[in-house]
């Protein structure tokens, strides 16, 4: 059994043992770093898949920085997002077929987005040339726009993306990351980073331990927005969780009036099967609503910087210290210590950061759409699928830019002993198709995937306001 949940060995009972006691090399570590018995959960995981096979049907090529054909990437991302899913399976069964891998990409298939090279695949993040490095710089916000001039200590207004380029050469790139965190700008420096980060979440905070055991699933609060936060949500979901996401009348998630059919049709795929409610947060009455829903739920998931909640009253902290059993995920950029609590962040910066980039004509070039969101839904399901059961109150930070570098941490055969250059080959067949080989293995190289026809999610206007009492 795992923890205390009494429904796990029924859950191991759905599944077939395989004929392996040992799990993919990532799946080893996921087991150990949340503390889960190996041996009694990695014979019920499905044999393991090579990283290329992931890479290559994960979309990820041909949003990897090259517009003619289809381009290498990190194969340990798309291999450690398909391992996190199946151990997520393995915990608690989904209700529909979902391959880690392919979420990477999931949204540039219903956005119908391409590579760009120096320009995100979403077309709001920027690689620039500087003094002395590259940065990434997200202008994602009108607000990001508003604070270049106070960026380049200019007074005049940047208006044009070619004004902001000519200003950047001439500055320092580790003063630039210094002065943009200052202003609350999702700023990165393009550097490789050779040193490992100890794991991918942390746990900052706990409180006591129920002695209830779970034998049913559990009631989530989804306060995020965007994706990261409601993949996470969703991916819970489908294991069977009831979902509340609940959005302030002031500042609802952006995601739902996204300017395209794709990017509605993608938060409603996010959204769909969630309790929709909305509450007035600049009022008395609507932070109580608030606050009954979270001594209610057993799961918060939330990904704002630690003062927004704050600046309510609400202070996760004490509120895991004095609620045994519940679970707290925070998703932010960097962490909540106080070096980076404040610091703003976005998938695509993140994963620049992080170092998951190609090198392209001696360019950096972005891998993927937003990549360090999908990764870090993924991986903060997992947490909060594996975590809870075990019955202690905890307040787990998970943030975009270490799940990155974990992930590219991945020390199998991603990165020992696969030599793109000599042992992989990519090619077209006689249909035209493109083809991944590495020895005697081939695979086609897929494009971005939908996953399902998706329903529109309700409305949070037209959506009844369920009591927060009930």
């Amino acid at each position: 059994m795992l923890a205390t949940n009494s429904n796990n060995k029924d859950v191991m009972d759905k599944h077939e043992a395989n004929d392996s006691d040992t799990p993919c090399p990532y799946s080893a570590r996921l087991l150990q770093s949340l503390s889960l018995p190996a041996q009694s959960v990695s014979q019920y995981l499905p044999p393991p898949q090579h990283p290329l096979k992931s890479l290559a049907e994960s979309g990820l090529m041909f949003l990897a920085g090259n517009k003619k054909q289809p381009h290498y990437a990190p194969c340990q991302i798309p291999a450690s997002a398909h391992c996190a899913i199946e151990l997520l399976h393995t915990l608690q069964p989904l209700t529909e077929s979902v391959d880690g891998a392919r979420l990477l990409a999931e949204r540039a298939a219903l956005l119908r987005l391409s590579t760009q090279t120096q320009q995100s695949a979403n077309g709001s993040c920027y690689l620039f040339k500087t003094r002395d490095d590259w940065i990434a710089l997200n202008l994602a916000r009108d607000d990001d726009w508003q604070l270049l001039p106070a960026l380049l200590h200019e007074e005049k207004p940047i208006t044009t993306i070619g004004e902001l380029q000519n200003a950047l050469r001439s500055c320092d790139a580790t003063e630039l990351l210094q002065q943009g965190s200052l202003l609350g700008l999702p700023i990165a420096i393009a550097r490789t980073d050779d040193n490992k980060v100890a794991s991918w979440f942390s746990i900052v905070a706990e409180g006591a331990t129920t002695n209830t055991i779970f034998t049913r699933q559990p009631k989530v609060l989804d306060l995020s927005s965007l994706w990261a936060g409601p993949l996470c949500s969703h991916l819970l979901q489908l294991g069977g969780a009831e979902v509340i996401k609940l959005e302030s009348t002031q500042r609802p998630d952006a995601a739902r009036f996204h300017s395209t059919e794709g990017g509605r049709n993608f938060f409603a795929l996010l959204n769909r099967n969630k309790q929709q409610q909305e509450f007035d947060l600049k009022t008395g009455e609507g932070i109580e609503q608030l606050t009954a829903l979270i001594d209610q739920a057993d799961i918060v998931i939330e990904g704002s910087r630690p003062r927004a909640l704050q600046q309510l009253g609400i202070d996760a902290t004490q509120i895991i210290e004095q609620q045994a059993g519940k679970l707290w995920i925070s998703i932010t950029g960097y962490g909540r210590d106080a070096k980076n609590a404040q610091r703003v962040a976005f998938g695509d910066d993140a994963a620049i950061a992080a170092g998951i980039f190609n090198i392209i004509d001696n360019k950096p070039a972005f891998i993927g759409d937003a990549i360090a969101d999908p990764l870090t839904g993924i991986h903060a399901a997992l947490a909060a699928r594996a975590l809870w059961p075990q019955g202690k109150s905890r307040l787990v930070d998970i943030n975009l830019h270490n799940v990155c570098r974990w992930c590219l941490q991945f020390p199998d055969q991603t990165s020992e002993t696969i030599d793109f250059k000599n042992t992989t080959e990519i090619t077209q067949d006689r249909h035209q198709q493109w083809q991944l080989t590495c020895g005697s293995n081939q695979w086609h190289i897929q494009l971005p995937q939908e996953r399902t026809k998706n329903k529109k999610a309700p409305s949070a206007q037209t959506t009844s306001r369920l009591k927060a009492g009930q």
